[in-house]
């Protein structure tokens, strides 16, 4: 009988497209005319196209199971695309395995602005500066990262609607200009232009002191008492506030040149030690801490008496005539003065006031 030839075996062969990865993006940092495609090969398969919109952009050998090759991403449109991967046998004509693999193309850079702001990174603020901008091409919930230098400033920062807001830590750095640069990056990995931003941070505070008096507070100056102290640190015409409690008891008092002075009224406080408090701020709205001093209020005035004499003033003590009297409400030492009309009659260094009482010639 006669041999028949068996058929030959089918062709069996299979190709995986390893780079670029699926769906992953071409993007400004890997657009190019040699765009790397290279990927693993097996069976009967000896050569490789890939189509892009139905026409070839890239053939390769396979060798040793994998295969390489290049093609050109610079002549795609934006957006979502495909590539199809054919596996082909030797004959380069006869198709073993074909598989797409999805891709997008964003080669358009984000763009990133800081906010100007009138605010000042003071003591108050400087550990949580509010600071802003603009994140255009930037997809909701991307990152946004602060820095001044080196050093990252910002926590948890992300792109809502083409905006961004949050906070910077300022407290590490001087007093003065200080820059802020922002940095972000789209979901296809463009990376935005460095924005930066120079904002003024002061943060020391001003000095406030009271000056000392041994001025009593008196009927006399109980509504315009003399006042006065120090501002280091506050500029010119920021106001100085004074109280006595919870009481406000000056009316426009400013620093100026490093020192305020003016007159306040303490006619509505008890007698005694009055304690007056006073507050200042920077421009930049650094709080002094607030000083205080006490003053003395004796708005009493003290009573005097003469001790009636039987004593007679006759020739014989008429130089050194003895009389005494009373001065409640004065303080010992306090000097007591006799007069005969307008004519001064104390003998001595004078008569003083001691426990509420006095005498002399």
């Amino acid at each position: 009988a006669p041999v028949v030839p068996s058929a030959p075996a089918p062709l069996v062969g299979s190709a995986v497209l390893v780079l670029p990865v699926a769906n992953s993006y071409v993007n400004l940092s890997n657009d190019s005319a040699t765009f790397t495609l290279s990927g693993t090969c097996s069976g009967d398969t000896a050569k490789i196209r890939i189509k892009e919109s139905g026409s070839v952009v890239a053939t390769a050998s396979c060798s040793l199971g994998t295969f390489t090759t290049t093609g050109d991403s610079t002549v795609l449109a934006q957006g979502a695309f495909s590539l199809t991967l054919l596996a082909m046998a030797a004959d380069n004509t006869t198709q073993l395995a074909s598989t797409v693999y999805s891709y997008n193309k964003d080669t358009i850079a984000p763009t990133l602005t800081l906010t100007a702001s009138g605010a000042v990174a003071n003591a108050t603020n400087k550990a949580a500066y509010p600071i802003a901008g603009t994140c255009v091409g930037i997809a909701d919930g991307g990152a946004i990262t602060l820095k001044v230098g080196a050093a990252t400033v910002s926590t948890g920062i992300t792109c809502a609607s083409a905006a961004w807001s949050g906070t910077a830590d300022l407290s590490a750095q001087a007093d003065g200009s200080v820059t802020v640069t922002a940095d972000a990056s789209d979901v296809a990995g463009n990376s935005a232009t460095q924005a930066s931003r120079a904002y003024t941070k002061n943060a020391a505070l001003p000095v406030i002191t009271i000056t000392a008096s041994a001025a009593y507070i008196r009927d006399a100056n109980k509504t315009a008492y003399p006042i006065a102290g120090t501002c280091v640190g506050a500029e010119n015409n920021q106001p100085v506030t004074l109280k006595v409690g919870g009481s406000t008891v000056s009316v426009g008092l400013t620093c100026q040149a490093a020192a305020w002075s003016g007159n306040v009224d303490l006619s509505a406080q008890s007698d005694g030690a009055v304690v007056v408090t006073a507050d200042v701020s920077s421009a930049a709205g650094n709080v002094a801490t607030q000083a205080s001093r006490s003053f003395n209020k004796d708005i009493v005035p003290p009573t005097v008496a003469i001790t009636a004499s039987a004593v007679y003033v006759v020739d014989s003590n008429k130089a050194v005539y003895p009389i005494a009297g009373t001065c409640v409400g004065a303080e010992d030492n306090q000097p007591i003065t006799l007069k005969v009309g307008a004519t001064a009659v104390a003998n001595g260094a004078g008569i003083v006031c001691a426990s509420g009482a006095w005498s002399g010639t």
